[in-house]
């Protein structure tokens, strides 16, 4: 008997061939990603540890645990808005100095009859606990400018490499743009385009995509009103040139 056309298993070799090559391709591709995104991530903890003086091991188990495991957040309980009031205005005991004060106010408050005060006075006390702890960690989380200017120069020069990259990969096209909100912000605004982007803005705007950055920079600033007006502005001097 004859041996089977040779064709059959050559095709389903070349096929399965193709299939891995395929699969290889995802995985470096994916490989590649993950790289990227570990990168991100890594400076993200490593900078909100050093934020708030944590441990990066800790800051990292708290970033990759699911919301339902968290450090869930008490609701503040009426003696400790009691507390909170006293020793704000110092109406509680003056007995103790240091570390005994606290442990004096706090038993002496035990002993009153702070349960037993109007519905309207445990609502105000709760809320001025409340608005305290979200001034103290609104003061926490504000980074200091040089801090911000920093994070957002080296986050930016990670993008735009990523942008790029992207962009040659898979061929797309692309405009990016980073741009103050206000005249005091101490960063830099920031455009990213591809070469045949930046040609349709002349062509389409006659504006290269920076120039188009700067009007929509002033209209985050100013408002359309301020924009007409720079742009007013900007014809009155093109004018005098000619």
């Amino acid at each position: 008997m004859s041996a089977p056309p040779p064709h059959i298993d050559l095709k389903k070799a070349q096929k399965a061939r193709e299939q891995r090559q395929a699969a290889s391709s995802r995985k470096e591709v994916l490989s590649k990603d993950v790289i990227a995104g570990r990168s991100l991530v890594m400076d993200a903890v490593e900078k909100i540890a050093a934020d708030n003086d944590k441990n990066t091991k800790y800051i990292a188990s708290q970033v990759y645990t699911g919301a339902s495991t968290l450090i869930a957040k008490r609701a503040p309980s009426l003696f400790n808005a009691v507390m909170h009031h006293a020793a704000k205005h110092g109406t509680g005991s003056s007995g103790g100095e240091g570390r005994g004060k606290l442990p004096n106010m706090s038993h002496d408050i035990a002993q009153s009859d702070w349960r037993n005060m109007p519905a309207e006075q445990k609502q105000a006390l709760i809320h001025e606990l409340k608005e305290d702890r979200r001034e103290i960690e609104a003061r926490q989380t504000m980074a200091a400018p040089q801090v911000i200017v920093r994070d957002y120069n080296k986050m930016l020069a990670k993008l735009e490499a990523e942008v790029i990259n992207l962009g040659q990969r898979s061929g797309a096209e692309y405009l990016v743009f980073f741009l103050k909100d206000q005249v005091s912000k101490s960063y830099e605004s920031h455009v990213i385009a591809s070469p045949k982007v930046a040609e349709a803005c002349g062509s389409l705007f006659a504006q290269t995509p920076d120039e188009l950055a700067l009007k929509l920079e002033t209209f985050c600033i100013s408002g359309l009103a301020g924009t007409l007006k720079d742009m007013e502005h900007h014809n009155k001097s093109l004018l005098k040139r000619i």
